[in-house]
């Protein structure tokens, strides 16, 4: 019987040793593909990532055009606005000189 014990047991052990291996090897292998997934996945993702940013940008740089370029006629308006009440200011200013300086020359012919 001990020879039996001999034979049967290295026997074993070499059957679950290569069994064991097998597993390892097999998950060393899928491992390896789910590197490969992720790393494809992920430049996907970047790749997409990059996409959706330069959109934004460009987004965002037309919507900052779009408001300089109305703040500029905005202020082209005010500005124009701006000379024609500077004209209404100097013609009633000048209104009011005709109108002081004709007041004071009835005063003094009225005390001659």
């Amino acid at each position: 019987m001990p020879d039996l014990k001999k034979k049967i047991y290295p026997g074993i052990c070499f059957v679950i040793l290569f069994f064991l291996a097998g597993i390892a090897f097999n998950l060393y292998l899928k491992n390896n593909r789910l590197k490969e997934e992720i790393n494809r996945v992920s430049s996907a993702k970047k790749k997409e990532f990059r996409r959706r940013i330069s959109e934004e940008r460009d987004a965002i740089r037309k919507d900052l055009e779009e408001r300089y370029s109305a703040d500029r006629v905005s202020f082209a308006a005010m500005a124009k606005r701006m000379e024609i009440e500077k004209k209404r200011m100097k013609s009633l200013e000048e209104e009011i000189k005709t109108l002081k300086n004709t007041t004071h020359s009835k005063n003094n012919k009225r005390d001659i």
